[in-house]
C-alpha cells in the first residue's frame, strides 16, 4: 500500500539486479528504471540493469497513468520472466522523448514476460509500449493477453525506431500491433517477425499514411493468426516459457482473480454473447467501459472493483483467459448477486461439457 512507486533506479544506477520480488498494491509505477532526461555523461547513465522474475500486480491504484514497469533512458537493460497483472495503464513502457534523435537508450531486451489484464482504465497505451529511437532493442517471446482498452498489444508510438519484435504471443487484444501513423515522427524501421496473434486487427494507417509504406522501412513478416484459444504448438511453447520461471513460481498469488467485465475481446459470439442490443448498463450509469461491445457492463462500487457485469439472461455467456500454471485441485469462486433461489451459472473449461453451479438467493442484485 505504498503511496508512490515500488522501486526506483535513477541517475548513475549501473549493474543492478532486481530479481524475485513481489510488488503489489502501489499508487504509481511498480518498478521504474531510468530518468526522463538523457544522461549528461556515461557516469550518470542508467545501464546494465536486470529486472527478472518479479511479480508486479495492482499498480497505479491512484496514479492511473503509471506503467507497471517503466524504463526511461536506459542502456543494456534486460527485463525478462516477469509477470504483470491488473494495471490501469501500460504493462511495460520502454523509452522516452518522442524523438528520432539517438540517445543513451539502446540495446535493451524485453523478453519472456507474461503481461495480462492491463489497460483496464486508461486509453492510448499497450501491453508493451515504446517511444523514440533505440538501436538494438528487442521484444521477444513475451505473452500478452487481455489488453483491455484500445490501442494495442505491441504499441510503437512516436519516434519509435530500430526496435525488433519476434516470437511474441498476442491474445485478446484490440490490435496486435500499432505502428504510430498519426503524429510525426511516425514509427519507422521496426521489425515484426514470427509473432502469433488471435486477431488480424492492426493499427497501421493514419493521417501520415500507412506503416507498410516502403519509405517507412518497417518489416512485418511471418505472422501466425489463430482462433481464440486454438494455440498453435509453437505458440503454446512460448506461452509456457513466459512469465516467472519455476524457481520463482511461488511468488505468484494463490488466487487468480479475473473481473467479470474483463471477458476476452473479439466481440459478439467470440468474447461474449448478449441477447439484447446495446449495453443496458450504460443507460443506467453512463459508464464508458467497453460500452461499444454490447455486453451489459456498468459502474459498480464494492469488493468487485470499478465495474460489474449485469442484466444477465439465460443463454448469455462470457469467455475468459485464465493462466493456471500448476496441476492439482483448483477451486472456482464466483462473486455474484441474485434475488432468485433458482439461478445458476454454467461453467465450461477448455471446451469440456458445462457444469451447472447453483447460486443462492443473496437478497440483492448488487
Amino acid at each position: 500500500r505504498l503511496g508512490a512507486m515500488g522501486l526506483v533506479l535513477e541517475t548513475g544506477s549501473q549493474r543492478v539486479s532486481v530479481v524475485g520480488n513481489i510488488v503489489r498494491d502501489v499508487s504509481g509505477t511498480g518498478i521504474r528504471v531510468g530518468n526522463l532526461d538523457p544522461a549528461p555523461s556515461d557516469a550518470d547513465a542508467v545501464e546494465d540493469i536486470v529486472v527478472r522474475n518479479n511479480y508486479v500486480r495492482e499498480t497505479g491504484r491512484e496514479l492511473f497513468d503509471n506503467a507497471a514497469i517503466f524504463l526511461g533512458y536506459v542502456r543494456r537493460t534486460i527485463v525478462e520472466h516477469n509477470e504483470i497483472d491488473d494495471a490501469p495503464y501500460t504493462g511495460i513502457s520502454l523509452g522516452w522523448g518522442w524523438s528520432l534523435t539517438p540517445t543513451v537508450a539502446r540495446d535493451n531486451r524485453i523478453a519472456q514476460n507474461l503481461v495480462h489484464h492491463v489497460m483496464r482504465r486508461l486509453l492510448d497505451g499497450g501491453g508493451i509500449y515504446t517511444l523514440s529511437t533505440q538501436e538494438g532493442s528487442v521484444l521477444e517471446g513475451n505473452y500478452l493477453h487481455d489488453v483491455m482498452n484500445v490501442h494495442a498489444g505491441l504499441y510503437f508510438d512516436q519516434g519509435s525506431q530500430h526496435y525488433a519484435a519476434r516470437g511474441n504471443i498476442l491474445a485478446s487484444v484490440p490490435n496486435w500491433y500499432l505502428l504510430q501513423p498519426v503524429v510525426e515522427p511516425h514509427a519507422r524501421d521496426i521489425v515484426l517477425e514470427g509473432n502469433f496473434a488471435d486477431t488480424t486487427n492492426a493499427y497501421c494507417c493514419g493521417g501520415l499514411g500507412c506503416c507498410t509504406d516502403p519509405s517507412w522501412g518497417n518489416t512485418i513478416d511471418g505472422t501466425t493468426t489463430f482462433a481464440p484459444g486454438a494455440w498453435p504448438a509453437p505458440a503454446a511453447a512460448i506461452m509456457t516459457a513466459a512469465g516467472l520461471e519455476p524457481a520463482y513460481a511461488d511468488q505468484r498469488a494463490r488466487v487468480l482473480r479475473i473481473e467479470a467485465e474483463d471477458f476476452i475481446l473479439g466481440g459478439e459470439g467470440v468474447g461474449h454473447h448478449d441477447l439484447t442490443p446495446g449495453n443496458a448498463g450504460v443507460a443506467a450509469t453512463r459508464t464508458a467501459y467497453r460500452e461499444m461491445e454490447g455486453a451489459d457492463v456498468y459502474a459498480g462500487w464494492g469488493p468487485s472493483g470499478d465495474h460489474w457485469l449485469g442484466y444477465t439472461q439465460t443463454g448469455e455467456w462470457t469467455r475468459y483467459l485464465a493462466d493456471v500454471r500448476s496441476s492439482g485441485m483448483h477451486t472456482l469462486t464466483f462473486y455474484v448477486g441474485t434475488q432468485s433461489a433458482t439461478d445458476a451459472i454454467a461453467v465450461t473449461i477448455d471446451g469440456a461439457a458445462p457444469i451447472r453451479v447453483p447460486l443462492p438467493d443473496t437478497g440483492s442484485w448488487g
